[in-house]
C-alpha cells in the first residue's frame, strides 16, 4: 500500500525561506501571520529570522519593504520589533521570552542623541543598555543587589551590574610618553600567557 502524504495546510512558521521552493512562501507568511498574533506575544524568538526575511516576503506579495511587511502584514509594532530583536541578539535565549519581559528591559538597539549627551551612566558595553535597563534586570535577577544600589552602596547603575555580573568592566589604558607606564596598565589586566602573545604580536606588526 502506497505511503499517504498528508497536507496539513498551514506550513511551520520557522521554515527557512532559501531552503523552500518559493510557491510555498505565500503559505509561510500565512503561519508567520498567526504566529505574530497568537504566539508571539508569549515567545519572541522567532523575530530576529522573521525580521531577516521580511524583504523576500515583502517582494513575494508586494508590499513595498521588510517593515511594511511587518507593519501592514503581521500587524506588529516596528519600535517593538527593533526592541526585541535587539534583546534577541543581545541575550540570544533558549527558552521562551515574552515580549512583555523585553520591552520591561527596554534593550534598545541605538541610543537615542539626547542619551547619548548624557554620558557614561546610560550605556555599557552595548550602547543600547542604559541604567533602566540596568535597574529592571537587577531588580528582575539580583534583587538584594538592587537594593544595594538604591540604599547608595554603588556609584552607578553600571557598577551595580558588573556586580551582579552581566554587565562587563571596559579596562581603559591611556598612552603616555612613558610606556613603561602603559605596559604596566595594560599588563594588569593580562594572564602572563596574554602579556606573551601580546609582546610577539607587537613585534610580528613592527
Amino acid at each position: 500500500m502506497a505511503a499517504m502524504k498528508i497536507d496539513t495546510g498551514v506550513p511551520r512558521p520557522d521554515l527557512v525561506l532559501n531552503q523552500i521552493p518559493r510557491e510555498r512562501w505565500e503559505s509561510v507568511a500565512v503561519a508567520r501571520s498567526l504566529w505574530a498574533e497568537i504566539d508571539f506575544p508569549h515567545d519572541c524568538r522567532l523575530m530576529k529570522q522573521v525580521a531577516d526575511e521580511a524583504d523576500l516576503l515583502a517582494e513575494e506579495l508586494g508590499y513595498e519593504s521588510g517593515d511594511a511587511f511587518i507593519v501592514e502584514y503581521l500587524k506588529l509594532d516596528l519600535d517593538v520589533v527593533h526592541q526585541v530583536i535587539s534583546f534577541l541578539d543581545q541575550e540570544q535565549p533558549t527558552e521562551a521570552v515574552a515580549v512583555e519581559q523585553v520591552i520591561e528591559l527596554k534593550p534598545h538597539g541605538r541610543p537615542r542623541k539626547d542619551d547619548e549627551r548624557k554620558g557614561s551612566e546610560t550605556t555599557f558595553n552595548d550602547p543600547g543598555r542604559g541604567a533602566d535597563y540596568i535597574k529592571a534586570r537587577l531588580r528582575r535577577d539580583h534583587p538584594e543587589i538592587a537594593e544595594q544600589l538604591e540604599a547608595g552602596e554603588f556609584r552607578s547603575a553600571r557598577q551595580a551590574g558588573i556586580a551582579a555580573g552581566f554587565v562587563k568592566a571596559i579596562p581603559t589604558v591611556r598612552i603616555v610618553d612613558d610606556l613603561s607606564k602603559v605596559a604596566a596598565s595594560i599588563a594588569k589586566h593580562l594572564t602572563n600567557d596574554q602579556r606573551t602573545q601580546l609582546a610577539e604580536l607587537l613585534l610580528r606588526d613592527s
